[in-house]
């Protein structure tokens, strides 16, 4: 996405940090980046915000705040398929998301369990695009749309030349649709926008760990940020890391980062050798060019 593009949709991440010591410019270099503006110490919150959208991989857990459920969790009394911990929760998911769900009798049980069991991201990946398009049509959100229709061009051009990720993103298109019981001319929810979510999806979500990982899978939920999407990595000069509270997102310093700084994360592990970090980050479409990979190349 060019600058000029960037300036013409900036304008809505500005709500989402106007509380915030930071903010989302744009860099030749890297594109789009969350700046610190002002100086922040070492240890400090640096922001926080809820997610955009969370998906949880536990029967366990509250499927709006993330909570371990209670011994009296609350069921949604229409669908059956959504549980959370309190009232408060269930108001709260209905008024963001649930609502159309239910209105559209969406059928969640078979991707709930595909993300729960299968080794394929199919069913995590259908339900965090169910998520947030049930946010877009509850709310009338059109940006994404807008998103995709900038984007996917170049993502199509990609999807020709890699036949296993193009039938990957069809399937999961097809659960999805199935799911949400979508007749073929809905509009928006065709296989271009899929793509360009589950692209969205698969270089700026987070897996937030699960607290007790000997009694379940490494990772409790999937989680996507407003703001914290936009951070970027390096392997050797981040400053930032994340944490999780509920469906909340944390950030915090790493040591002192000056006024005007980009935050950085590391979205690998940095003591893994040059080779196994690059493959690490091919899911994430680039290739790092930090200090620390430009004198290995």
């Amino acid at each position: 996405m060019g600058k000029d593009k960037f300036e013409e949709w900036n304008e809505f991440w500005k709500a989402s940090i106007q509380s915030m010591d930071v903010k989302i410019d744009y860099l030749d270099q890297v594109g789009r980046t969350v700046i610190a503006t002002k100086s922040i110490k070492k240890g400090e919150l640096i922001f926080k915000e809820k997610s955009l959208v969370t998906v949880t991989h536990l029967v366990s857990s509250c499927d709006y705040c993330l909570q371990t459920l209670p011994s009296q969790s609350i069921t949604c009394e229409q669908c059956k398929q959504e549980v959370y911990c309190s009232k408060e929760c269930q108001t709260a998911a209905w008024k963001e998301y649930h609502e159309w769900q239910c209105q559209q009798k969406c059928n969640l049980a078979s991707l709930k369990q595909m993300a729960r069991t299968s080794k394929t991201s199919s069913g995590l990946h259908g339900l965090l695009a169910i998520r947030l398009f049930s946010k877009m049509q509850q709310n009338k959100w059109n940006l994404l749309q807008d998103w995709k229709d900038l984007q996917s061009k170049c993502i199509t051009q990609d999807l020709h030349s890699n036949q296993l990720l193009f039938d990957h993103y069809f399937q999961t298109w097809l659960l999805c649709r199935n799911a949400m019981q979508l007749p073929d001319a809905y509009p928006y929810f065709d296989l271009s926008f899929l793509v360009h979510v589950l692209g969205l999806f698969g270089g700026n979500c987070f897996g937030i760990p699960h607290a007790s990982p000997t009694n379940g899978p490494p990772i409790a939920a999937s989680s996507l940020g407003n703001v914290s999407a936009f951070i970027n990595h390096s392997c050797c000069d981040y400053n930032a890391y994340n944490k999780f509270k509920g469906n909340e997102i944390q950030c915090f310093s790493l040591k002192d980062i000056a006024q005007g700084e980009p935050i950085l994360y590391t979205y690998v592990n940095p003591s893994l050798p040059f080779v196994e970090r690059a493959k690490a980050l091919q899911q994430y479409g680039f290739v790092c060019d930090c200090r620390t990979c430009k004198a290995k190349t």
